[in-house]
Order: structure tokens, then sequence, then C-alpha cells
């Protein structure tokens, strides 16, 4: 027998770097599944969860916004309604490896401004609409959508707005001729080629709101890319084939499905990177991928993970961690914070000592060891490329700040430091082969040592007569040049 190649599949890394310009960091769900048609392939899910909802009072379309809780990828789940047709669902599986069309699917309540025992309701995408009619044996403001209190035409077999459990396929091999409507949970009415973006939903009777509700999709989208071990990066079309609408919590469920040929089951793959795009202007994949340092790296989600006793999936281990790393390969994104502030705190980190000290410095300022990395990393490779360009004006502004700000740092135990101190270490510092020794023995570290060196300069600069002690002190010193490596025996 034929073993079964969704059980099979490895775990996959999944990079993505926060959504949109404009739209605050949320992380998508990505899943995979595999089935076998010409050759094995390897299908990406990807699940957006949108919440419509309104301020009170709010009225005109609404634009919905990436949910703050976005729903997790899931198997089939069940209908709520107590009285349920088997095959009824709730939500279909995320996991079908491809659909002969789209789903368009509504669950919830419909809804009346008064009690009834009849309620009529539409929903409009596109060219599609459907209008349908619900009913109850007695008065109420809100009736469920389930098939058992549909009306059907002439009380024949209604048709369901719901997902029904789909037939699927005993086959894991897809040939040339297989009719992926098998996946479809959606009732042949409320299927449609193509779902925009950026279209509008029609809403009647499906609100507690408002009779009328005009729901205009944002236009966001996937873009994702597959790094393959043998044939470099690619990139996979996402078809959206399902648009969920759960109407009693106001949401908007898009699953984007889109699949890679694989030599077995995708084990060659060494990461999928997801990012969400406007669809009217995408960012290019060099452009993504300095952004990729900042963002989440996790496992895609396979059906087995889902299934009753499977191991929870790992969320920080040896892998992923190789895989954040691997992210630092390409250039340094932009900084997030000023050149001032950058400069504030490399100063204060100039004056730890320990590595406890350096991370409180980090915490305080909101930052751990790699986020600041990367903050640096951006900093230094503007400033290197500016000069490169022939323009060091930026490195001379963060020079300025951090001077300013390891100035503001200095302790009243230093600034009681004489001249005559000054000279002394001055002397030492020029005759020494080991500098952080010779400072050390002066109980000072390098930043208290900068700070008393430009003091100095600076009284030096005013004073002719502090000038030409110093001047007298050092010119007879012998410079002490520093120890040459050992020849390798």
């Amino acid at each position: 027998m034929t073993p079964n190649p969704i059980a099979q599949i490895p775990r996959l890394v999944v990079v993505q770097p926060s959504t949109v310009p404009g739209v605050s960091g949320r992380r998508l769900p990505v899943g995979v599944t595999t089935s076998r048609a010409e050759a094995p392939r390897l299908t990406i899910v990807v699940k957006m969860t949108l919440s419509y909802r309104q301020p009170s009072g709010a009225t005109g379309p609404v634009r919905p916004r990436l949910s703050t809780e976005q729903l997790p990828l899931s198997l089939d789940e069940p209908s709520l309604a107590f009285d349920a047709r088997p095959d009824e669902l709730h939500y279909a599986s995320d996991f079908a490896p491809r659909k002969a069309q789209a789903d368009v699917l509504v669950v919830g309540h419909a809804h009346a401004e008064e009690p009834s025992r009849r309620l009529a309701g539409r929903l409009a995408l596109g060219k599609l609409e459907r209008r349908f009619v619900v009913e109850s044996d007695e008065p109420l403001p809100a009736i469920p959508l389930g098939l058992s209190s549909l009306v059907g035409p002439d009380d024949g077999e209604p048709a369901p707005l719901g997902p029904l459990r789909p037939p699927g396929h005993d086959d894991v091999w897809h040939g040339e001729d297989f009719d992926y409507a098998c996946y479809n949970a959606a009732h042949p009415l409320q299927r449609v080629d193509v779902i925009d973006p950026a279209a509008t939903i029609e809403l009647h009777g499906l609100s507690r709101r408002s009779a009328e509700r005009l729901i205009e999709l944002p236009g966001l989208v996937p873009q994702v890319t597959v790094a393959d071990r043998f044939r470099g990066v690619r990139e996979v079309a996402m078809r959206t084939d399902t648009l969920w609408l759960d109407v009693d919590r106001e949401l908007v469920v898009l699953v984007w499905r889109g699949d890679v040929e694989v030599i077995e089951n995708g084990s060659e793959l060494e990461r999928i990177i997801m990012s969400v795009e406007r669809a009217e202007r995408p960012r290019s994949h060099e452009q993504v991928l300095p952004l990729l340092q900042r963002g989440q790296v996790a496992y895609a989600v396979r059906p087995v993970d889902l299934e009753p006793g499977a191991e929870p999936i790992p969320t920080d281990d040896d892998v992923l961690r190789i895989h954040r790393y691997k992210t630092w390969r390409s250039k340094a994104p932009r900084p997030t914070i000023s050149i001032e502030q950058y400069a504030t705190i490399s100063a204060e980190l100039a004056e730890c000592s320990t590595t406890e000290q350096r991370t409180g410095v980090m915490e305080s300022h909101g930052f751990n060891d790699d986020r600041w990395t990367i903050e640096e990393r951006g900093w230094l490779e503007l400033m290197a490329q500016g000069a490169l360009d022939g323009d060091a004006r930026l490195a001379a502004v963060y020079s300025a700040h951090f001077v300013r700000a390891q100035d503001e740092l200095g302790s009243e135990k230093e600034a009681k430091r004489s001249f005559d101190e000054y000279l002394d270490i001055s002397e030492a510092m020029m005759q020494a082969t080991e500098p952080n020794k010779t400072l050390a023995d002066h109980d000072l570290s390098l930043s208290m040592w900068m700070r008393l060196d430009r003091r100095f300069r600076a009284e030096m600069a005013n004073d002719p007569g502090l000038e030409k002690r110093y001047r007298d002190r050092l010119s007879q010193v012998e410079v002490t040049a520093p120890p040459m490596p050992e020849e390798p025996e």
C-alpha cells in the first residue's frame, strides 16, 4: 500500500515579516499539506481573519481590518446547531490540496428589527447573489442559518449557506482529469471562479446593527516564496479559494492556497517566506528579505499537528533559532529609532562592564540582544554606505550625539580628577602594552577615559599654560609599540 504522503510532511519553517506598511504587526497562520498529481506537490495554505465590527452608531460601508486575534488553521469543525445534520459544519478543513472553485460561506444568524417567525436575507459578492428565507416555530429576533431553519424552493430541499463536509476522495493520487470539486465545502450556488481581494460584500438581514451592511475588502494578499536547496527561490502563485463569514462575530476569513512541485514530500525546502501585501502595490522579494529579521519564525501547521493527541508544535528550538539568524544574511532593515536614540543607547551600553548590565540597559529601552543587534546593524550600514558615497554627515551627527550622551553619564568622582592625574594617566597610556589593564589600574573604564581626555583637551585649548605642561611632560615619554604577534611554529 502506498503510504499517505500527508502523514509524512516534514516540519517546514515559515518566516514572515510584519504586515504591510500602515497595518500593525499581525502574523497569519500558514499551513502545508500534500497531494500527488503528475508529480508530488506541496500545498501552502494562508489564512487571514478580518474584523468588520464598527463603533456603535457608525454608518456606511466598512473596510475590515486585520483582526487582533487571527483564527488558527483548522480541521473540520462541526456545526454549532443542536439539530444540525451530520454533514453540516461550522467550518470546513483548511487543508484541502486544491478546490475547483472558490467557496463563499456564511454562518451565524439572520436578524430582524422585530421578532418574527420568518426572515428573508441576501448575500452578494460580485456576480454571486444568494437570497434565502429562514423560519422558526416562534417569533425570534434572530434565526439560525442552519439547514433546519432554511426554507427550500417550493418546500423542497434548501441549499445550505454554510459549509457541508466535502465528499473528499479516497485516492491521494490526483490525475489530470481529477475533479477538485470534491474538496469544495460550499453548495454550487455559492461558488465563484475568482474572489477579488478588494471586492464588496453586500449583506441584507445578516446583522444585528442594521438591515444592510456593505463590507469593502481591503485588498490584502499573501506573497509566498519557497527557498529550495536545489532550485533556489521560487514564487508560489496563491489563489483565494475560500471566503467564510461569521455574521454573529462580524468576521471575514479568507483562505489562499498555492502548490509547488516537490521531489518527495517537501523536505528539500529550506523555508517558506510569506508576507502580506497590498494587491495593487506588492513589495518585491528583495524588499521583503531585510524585514524578515524583525519577523516571526515558526513551523508551518500540518494536518497531523491538529489530530487528537498530536505533539505540540515547537515554538522555540535550535532549528527555528538557526533560521532566525539566517535572515541576517540580507542587508539590515531600516532602523526604527532615531540616530539620537541610537547614540544615547550606545553610550549607555559603553558604560557596561558585565553582560547583566548590558541586558538591563537594552531591556530598559525595549530591546533584547537580537533586536538591538538588528537596530545597530541598520545604523552602521547606513553610515558605512554614506561614507562609501563620500558623505560622512550621518557619521558626524552620530558622533556628536554619542559624545554628548556619553558626557552626560559622567560621575561626580570623575569630575574631581585633577590635571596632574590626567598627565599621569596619559603618560601611562602612552607606555602601555595593555591599555585596558592600565585603565583598570587607574580605576577607569574606556568611557571614563574618553570623557577625561575630552575635558582636559578642551581646557588646554583655552589655556596655553596647561597645554605647555602637557607637552613638556609627554614629549620625553617613549611610546611603547604594541607587541608583535608570535611567529607560527
